[in-house]
């Protein structure tokens, strides 16, 4: 019947939906109309909720990127850090995509050919499992975990970022 129980959270916590299962991706979790994606919930020790609406999706959204350096050349060493308009989510943290590392880079560049021409390191890469809205986006050549959810770092940032609206199970480029 779809019905769950958890039991025995107390203090303040929020949902975090960094990950994907399956096909599903996080959309919302409401308690009492309110979105605990948005903001912290603090719980009580007894308390009892009721109609709490766990919503996920089978269309997810995504952006795909490309990154080059200072001299145009397409590069995987940067750390992309995506993170919405709305300066009273980001303590909740930024998605941040970090390029495979590669142990000979510059041989991928010169042999792996894609069909119609290029290189496998001139692929476009992609962010997955984001949430429908307005995103400021940049890559930056290293970040701190923690950095991801310090607003002083992120308004930073955000001079340098672009800004992007992500639509339900639409991909960015």
């Amino acid at each position: 019947d779809w019905s769950f129980k958890i039991q025995g959270l107390s203090g303040t916590c929020q949902a975090q939906p960094m990950g994907l299962f399956g096909r599903w991706t996080l959309k919302s979790v409401l308690i009492d109309g309110e979105n605990m994606l948005d903001s912290p919930v603090t719980f009580q020790p007894g308390q009892k909720l009721r109609n709490v609406q766990i919503v996920v999706t089978d269309k997810r959204s995504s952006m795909t990127f490309q990154v080059s350096d200072d001299n145009g050349q397409v590069t995987r060493d940067y750390v992309v850090v995506a993170y919405p308009v709305d300066k009273d989510r980001w303590t909740g943290g930024a998605r941040t995509y970090v390029p495979p590392v590669f142990m000979n880079p510059e041989a991928i560049r010169t042999t792996a050919s894609l069909p119609g021409g290029g290189s496998a390191l001139a692929r476009p890469q992609m962010l997955s499992g984001l949430r429908a809205g307005d995103y400021y986006v940049v890559a930056v050549d290293d970040l701190e975990n923690d950095d991801t959810r310090d607003p002083v770092v992120l308004d930073k940032l955000r001079g340098s970022a672009t800004r992007v609206t992500v639509g339900e199970g639409s991909t960015v480029e």
